[in-house]
């Protein structure tokens, strides 16, 4: 985004200093302002941005989803917590309309984080019935296994590989059954 012109520049520059006002502005009602403020988070991927990012991944919008998902795969690389922490009260808001909450666990699933894991098994839990199959695809991409909605499977996998790093997971992937995994 830095280098999408010489204001943006100048935001990104200040890093930390910049993100509270630019966190202001990512809920914006103005298109424009909310799509550039979401934009510049993809730079400033700090954990305090996490909560409002989350709105944005849900946004009316679809350029403003596609570039609050960049930001949320940059904040997840460096603070991979808050962001799945910050997704898990999304999704565990009754409040939140059913697409709204399935639509966040399909964020989960793209974020491929283990820290997901126990998350997406506790919605096959004690989930809504009909957010398991989005929690299944999104376990299914996070580990490249499948148990479908089995959630007494899952949580026996998850048991004997949580300490285990993903790049093993995706190497015991090569050699599974199904070639789609």
């Amino acid at each position: 985004v830095s280098v999408c012109g010489p204001i943006l520049r100048v935001i990104a520059r200040q890093r930390r200093v910049a993100l509270p006002f630019v966190v202001d502005l990512v809920g914006a009602t103005a298109l424009e302002t909310r799509f550039w403020a979401t934009y510049l988070l993809t730079e400033l991927a700090y954990p305090e941005a996490a909560g409002a990012l989350v709105a944005r991944l849900v946004d009316p919008e679809a350029r403003v989803r596609h570039v609050a998902r960049l930001a949320a795969r940059a904040l997840a690389d460096g603070h991979p917590n808050a962001m799945v922490d910050a997704l898990t009260r999304a999704v565990d808001d009754e409040h939140a309309g059913q697409s709204v909450r399935a639509a966040l666990l399909e964020v989960l699933g793209t974020l491929r984080e283990p820290t997901a894991v126990p998350v997406l098994i506790e919605t096959l839990q004690v989930g809504e019935p009909s957010l398991a199959p989005t929690a299944r695809v999104a376990l299914v991409s996070a580990t490249r296994q499948d148990f479908g909605v089995d959630a007494r499977a899952w949580s026996a996998w998850w048991e004997s590989n949580k300490a285990r790093h993903r790049m093993e997971w995706l190497i015991d992937a090569l050699g599974h059954e199904q070639a789609a995994m």
